[in-house]
């Protein structure tokens, strides 16, 4: 409700206003009211009929049995403040253990209460919510302390490390040219340079070779790691002499 006004009466003599009994009556109703909304007592107002869905007068409420119907998931003891302004209401919720917080309204055109809304923890993220995107990845422990990505290029290659610890490497568009392969031969090998290395040698390349003169070829017929930062290929050349261009992706661990 609205607090009552004193009537003070028509100056000077205000002799129409009330009375003293009737004005200190006024001022009582106003305290007692604001004891019973919890901004001058505490909150001592429970919710009716322990449902939250009928906290729909100003002031706060105490929803705190524990089992009180409608209130915001995972919040068991919640005080809920209320504001109303043209039959629209807005509850907010507060839980008196976690102080998380909540909140929702009505819907005076449809009669109906949206979903509750619950604000995030820090404690609910995970690290990944706190780091940059895009930067130097690294790692502490084997737990990952930098950014979720980490991506470059260079000469070799373009390479992709994750949080993780998984990284892609490729050719991305550099011109990698083998020397020239002598006709029919079978068994040419080729050291592939990547643009960033891998943690103890181990990782899984895959490579294709496009000619420069034929397609009388078979192409890439084993490749295998020769080192964290270097693969090797063997090429199956055909019936003319030539050399190829390379294409690889390579996928592994950077710690």
């Amino acid at each position: 409700m609205a607090l009552q006004q004193v009537n003070l009466g028509t100056p000077p003599s205000a002799l129409d206003g009330d009375d003293p009994r009737t004005a200190f009556t006024r001022i009582n109703n106003n305290f007692q009211f604001l004891d019973t909304i919890g901004v001058s007592a505490p909150i001592g107002r429970p919710v009716p009929n322990d449902d939250c869905n009928l906290a729909m007068t100003e002031g706060w409420w105490n929803a705190a049995s524990g089992s009180a119907a409608n209130r915001p998931p995972n919040m068991t003891f919640i005080l809920i403040h209320v504001v109303t302004v043209g039959g629209y209401v807005v509850q907010h919720a507060v839980d008196m253990f976690s102080g998380r917080r909540a909140g929702r309204a009505f819907n005076v055109g449809n009669s109906t209460w949206s979903v509750w809304g619950r604000e995030v923890f820090l404690t609910d993220l995970g690290t990944a919510a706190f780091a940059n995107i895009l930067g130097t990845v690294s790692s502490s422990g084997g737990v990952p302390t930098g950014a979720i990505m980490e991506a470059g290029s260079n000469a070799n290659g373009r390479y992709v490390k994750f949080a993780d610890g998984t990284m892609i490497c490729t050719s991305a568009g550099v011109n990698i040219q083998t020397p020239s392969f002598p006709a029919n031969s079978v068994s040419n090998t080729y050291a592939v340079n990547l643009p960033a290395a891998y943690a103890y040698g181990v990782f899984t390349p895959f490579a294709l070779v496009g000619p420069n003169a034929s397609n009388d070829h078979y192409g890439v017929t084993n490749c295998y790691p020769s080192s964290g930062s270097q693969f090797t290929i063997i090429v199956r050349n055909g019936g003319v002499a030539q050399n190829f261009v390379v294409r690889y992706i390579t996928i592994g661990r950077w710690l």
